[in-house]
């Protein structure tokens, strides 16, 4: 059996290029050319036909609120313009939400009134005040307090004001500021005469502690019997 000499393939028929004579036709023909179809003119209506919404008055019930909804050009607060859908307040959401910041500002405020309140209440009861001729301690400030001073200074109410304020002084002078009642400690004897107070001079609060403290400057020196 002879086989045949390598060569060049045999060329495939492309079928496409056959001369089919259904695909001629085919091509050949040409499309039905669509019809358009008319569609009717939309009735537009005439300016006798709009109807003007300002002019009416919309009393819609509120499904949320139960409130009635009015119609209004312009915000009663601000001036600017409102939707018709509002509520019956008549302001806009911006000076709505201003108004509720401020009602909150206004209970926070209030909250803090009645905590104060509580607080002075509650330091009353727990520190009685003292009255006129009580012999108090009062503390010495850290930078007006030599070495070997001590830490407090004994001296008598003379006065108690109306605003929850006392007045204290000694044979010095009297202290020229007011104290409050956390400011010192109230003994329970008596051992300083409202009489004996200076009243006529006034001390400045760094001036009182020293004039009786001499602000650590004289120092008791001993130095024995004499032989």
């Amino acid at each position: 059996m002879q086989r045949k000499p390598a060569g060049r393939p045999a060329v495939i028929p492309d079928p496409l290029e056959s001369p089919d004579p259904a695909a001629a036709d085919f091509q050949t023909s040409s499309m039905p050319e669509l019809i358009p179809i008319e569609t009717p003119e939309k009735e537009q209506k005439t300016s006798e036909e709009e109807v003007n919404l300002s002019e009416f008055v919309l009393d819609l019930p509120d499904p949320y609120f139960d409130l009635t909804c009015t119609y209004r050009e312009t915000c009663v607060s601000c001036g600017s313009p409102v939707h018709y859908g509002c509520t019956t307040s008549g302001i806009c959401a911006m000076c709505r939400r201003a108004s509720t910041i401020g009602q909150h500002q206004r209970d926070a405020r209030q909250g803090l009134l009645r905590q104060a309140t509580r607080m002075t209440r509650n330091t009353e009861r727990n520190f009685p005040g003292p009255s006129v001729g009580d012999t108090v301690a009062v503390p010495t400030a850290d930078p007006d307090r030599a070495r070997g001073d001590s830490r407090n200074v004994m001296a008598v109410v003379t006065e108690v004001l109306d605003n929850g304020l006392y007045r204290v002084g000694n044979e010095h002078g009297l202290l020229g500021r007011a104290l409050s009642r956390n400011q010192f400690t109230v003994s329970k004897h008596r051992f300083l005469d409202v009489e004996n107070v200076q009243r006529d001079k006034e001390l400045g609060y760094r001036t009182f502690f020293p004039k009786l403290f001499f602000e650590g400057y004289f120092v008791l020196i001993f130095s024995g019997p004499k032989i």
